[in-house]
């Protein structure tokens, strides 16, 4: 499974949400109804603590917060061994990130487009 094939699963899904924790509930359901296997609230350090881990692939979700803050989250993500590419779902048309980040492929899967 690559980050890309879970970004096409993630498109065929409209999701409802009013809060971080439904959209992340809806994911899992996603991922669930697709035979992905996947683990939630995945510690990497002391201080962060991964939304999603489906294998080596990180997968956070951001509806909330700062384009700064959030590059600084995956770019800590980014510096784990455990974490070989990053996909982050958000709603946010300022959340934008560089390609790769520490040399691991960072995938940004904006739910904007899915309301068009």
């Amino acid at each position: 499974m690559t980050a890309e094939d879970i970004i096409g699963i993630l498109r065929q899904f409209r999701f409802r949400y009013a809060s971080e924790n439904e959209l992340q509930a809806g994911i899992a359901e996603a991922l669930e109804g697709n035979d992905i296997s996947f683990s939630r609230e995945v510690r990497i350090n002391e201080h962060d603590r991964l939304d999603f881990l489906i294998g080596d692939i990180a997968l956070e979700t951001k509806i909330d917060g700062s384009a700064a803050a959030l590059l600084r989250q995956v770019h800590r993500y980014a510096q784990s061994e455990t974490v070989q590419s990053i996909i982050v779902v958000t709603d946010k048309a300022r959340h934008r990130l560089p390609a790769v980040l520490n040399g691991k492929p960072v995938y940004v899967h904006s739910l904007l487009m899915e309301a068009l």
